[in-house]
C-alpha cells in the first residue's frame, strides 16, 4: 500500500528510538578509538576518515557506520548515497541491526534514495529475523500507518509486532499501542480498558502527549474512574512537557476548580514527578 501521509506526523515519534548514527555497542577497535578521539578535538576529517576506513576493513560494524553517515550527509567532502547505503548495509550485516532499521526508513521515506517499499520492509525483516525488537516498533508503525490510510487488516499486523515490544518494555510500542486501542484503527475496535494501561506506562516514562491522553482518561472516565483531581494533576505534567490539548483540558478543568483543589492537583503532580524521574532513570539512565 501506498505510504500514507499520516505515517509522515508518526515517524518523527519513532525516530526520537535512537535509530540514528554514532553509536556503536560492538567491540571496541583501536583505529575506530583514535577517529572519535580526532571527533571530539574537531580534526579535519581528511585525517579522521582513513581510520574510519582501516576499522571497517576489519570488519567493525561502528566504523562501517560512521562512513555510511560521512557518505550519507557529505561530511568530509563527499555525499554519496549509494555507498552511504552500502556502509550502513555492511554495519548491519556485521551486527549493528539498528542499522538495518536506519536503511528500512531510509527506503521508506525516499528522501536519499528512490522511495522502496519492498526494500524497505526487507530490511526491516532482516532485523526482526534477528530478535532485534526495534524493527517490530518500525514495522508496526508503517503497518499501523496503512491501516489509517485504509488497509484495516494490517492493525492486526502492527499489534502482533508491536505486542513482544512492549512486553520487552519499548515505550514507542506503548505509544502505538495506545493508539490503535484509544482511536480504534482498522480491524482494532477502540477499547478504552485496553488503552489505558499502555497510556499510563507511556506517561510514567515522561511521554508528554501520553500524560495528556491519561489526563483525559481521567476527566472523561476513559478505561478508568473519572477523577478530576488526578486528571489535572497529569494535564499540569503533560503541559509542563509540551503537550497543547493539555493546556485545553487546564482550561476546562479551571472553570470548576478552586484555588484549593488546584493546589491539591499541583501536589498530586508533583508525586508524580517523582515516581517519573525515579522510572526514567531505571530504565533510561
Amino acid at each position: 500500500m501506498l505510504f500514507s501521509m499520516i505515517h509522515m506526523k508518526i515517524l518523527p515519534i519513532f525516530l526520537l528510538i535512537g535509530c540514528l548514527f554514532l553509536t556503536g555497542s560492538l567491540s571496541a577497535h583501536p583505529d575506530h578509538v583514535q577517529a572519535l578521539k580526532l571527533l571530539d578535538s574537531q580534526a579535519d576529517l581528511a585525517e579522521i576518515k582513513p581510520l574510519f576506513e582501516k576499522a571497517a576493513a576489519d570488519g567493525h560494524a561502528p566504523a562501517m557506520a560512521y562512513l555510511g553517515w560521512l557518505y550519507e550527509t557529505g561530511q568530509g567532502g563527499e555525499k554519496n548515497p549509494d555507498k552511504a547505503v552500502k556502509w550502513y548495509a555492511a554495519a548491519a550485516e556485521n551486527g549493528a541491526l539498528k542499522y538495518a532499521v536506519k536503511l528500512g526508513w531510509i527506503y521508506l521515506q525516499g528522501d536519499l534514495l528512490p522511495r522502496d517499499r519492498a526494500l524497505a520492509e526487507q530490511w526491516f525483516v532482516y532485523a526482526l529475523n534477528r530478535d532485534y525488537l526495534p524493527a517490530n516498533v518500525a514495522l508496526g508503525s508503517v503497518y499501523l500507518a496503512d491501516a489509517l490510510g485504509g488497509d484495516g487488516r494490517l492493525a492486526l499486523k502492527a499489534e502482533a509486532l508491536l505486542t513482544p515490544a512492549f512486553a520487552s518494555g519499548d515505550v514507542h510500542a506503548a505509544y502505538f499501542l495506545a493508539r490503535l486501542y484509544r482511536e480504534g484503527i482498522g480491524d482494532i475496535p477502540a477499547s478504552p480498558e485496553r488503552s489505558f494501561g499502555y497510556i499510563l506506562f507511556g506517561a510514567m516514562h515522561g511521554q508528554a502527549q501520553m500524560q495528556g491522553w491519561l489526563a483525559e482518561a481521567y476527566a472523561q472516565g476513559a478505561g478508568t474512574a473519572v477523577n478530576l483531581q488526578t486528571a489535572a494533576a497529569w494535564a499540569l505534567l503533560a503541559a509542563e512537557g509540551g503537550d497543547p490539548q493539555a493546556e485545553v483540558l487546564i482550561k476546562q478543568l479551571d472553570a470548576q476548580f478552586s484555588d484549593q483543589q488546584w493546589l491539591d492537583a499541583w501536589v498530586e503532580a508533583n508525586h508524580y514527578k517523582q515516581q517519573i524521574a525515579t522510572v526514567v532513570a531505571e530504565c533510561c539512565g
